[in-house]
Order: C-alpha cells, then sequence, then structure tokens
C-alpha cells in the first residue's frame, strides 16, 4: 500500500554504520490501523527496533480484513529493512 514507507534512519545509527531487518508483529483494527507492533525478530539494535515499530504505528494503514463481508481486527508479520547505500 502507499502508506507503507520506510522510516527515516536514525541520525545515530546511520553515523555508526548500523544496518539490519526488523520482523514485526502488527495487531490491525476492523479500521485498518495499526494499533500495536511487537518486535518478533530485532535488527540486532534497539533504535532501529523502536524506529521501525513507532513508524509502522502511526504511519501504515491496511485494507481492514472482513469475516463474513464485515471488517474485523487482523494480525499481520512485516519486516522492516534498514540498509545504508554507499555510492561509488
Amino acid at each position: 500500500m502507499g502508506t507503507h514507507t520506510t522510516p527515516d534512519y536514525p541520525p545515530l545509527d546511520k553515523r555508526l554504520g548500523h544496518e539490519g531487518n526488523v520482523l514485526l508483529k502488527l495487531a490491525i483494527d476492523e479500521r485498518g490501523m495499526v494499533v500495536d507492533t511487537q518486535i518478533e525478530r530485532s535488527s540486532g539494535y534497539e533504535s532501529l527496533d523502536r524506529a521501525a515499530a513507532d513508524w509502522v504505528r502511526s504511519h501504515w494503514r491496511y485494507h481492514p480484513a472482513t469475516q463474513a463481508g464485515d471488517a474485523v481486527p487482523s494480525n499481520a508479520e512485516v519486516t522492516v529493512t534498514f540498509r545504508l547505500t554507499t555510492h561509488q
């Protein structure tokens, strides 16, 4: 979806060259809003994990799941990747 943008890279992690993948478990309400995030697998850096969880919770939206035609809460797992690219 268009709301699934990448979080800003935490400045200190960027300077230190930290990279990693954060696996998040999401709780999504019947409106498609992310109401909770849990870190299922850490990037190895608490600040990257926190940045991913906070960003997804505040920015990402989903089409609501449905059951018998009614919108219902749901769960999802997503991976947020932090990668520094170098240009030579």
